[in-house]
């Protein structure tokens, strides 16, 4: 599907480098077509954030970056498509709407329920939300129970 653009920027903030990316990705939206893929992972308050080192940092975002960042898409008129919008559009069945964002959440981390959901609720956005069935990978070395 050559005419088929799909873009995926990962977010992963462990510092500026993951701010970014962002700002990358969202530059490249305006060609079209194109999906912008938003990636997370974990979530934490700045304050746990900050003492978080190694690959506990950079899969883990502060919840007020969280908020800033889809605060912000809403407001500069990003349009939050679902799966089954991503899907349609994949097999050519239908277009997408302009600036479209797909937000998902890998690792099925409990942070996602308790940080995340009430961030989406706000600005209505839907969610893809992966829950591996795998035993917990070390690379969260315990520190979050996932859903």
């Amino acid at each position: 599907m050559d005419w088929l653009d799909l873009a995926a920027a990962a977010v992963v903030l462990g510092g500026l480098s993951g701010g970014a990316v962002l700002a990358h990705g969202l530059a490249q939206a305006s060609r079209r077509p194109r999906v912008l893929c938003l990636m997370y992972h974990r979530f934490a308050p700045r304050t746990r954030w900050f003492a978080l080192q190694g690959d506990e940092r950079v899969f883990t975002l502060p919840e007020e970056e969280l908020e800033a960042q889809l605060a912000w898409l809403a407001a500069e008129g990003f349009h939050f498509a679902t799966a089954s919008d991503v899907a349609r559009f994949a097999r050519g069945q239908g277009g997408l709407e302009d600036r479209s964002v797909l937000v998902t959440i890998d690792d099925g981390c409990a942070s996602a329920h308790s940080s995340l959901l009430p961030v989406l609720d706000r600005h209505r956005i839907p969610p893809i939300l992966f829950v591996p069935t795998d035993p917990p990978s070390e690379v969260f070395s315990g520190t979050e129970r996932r859903l």
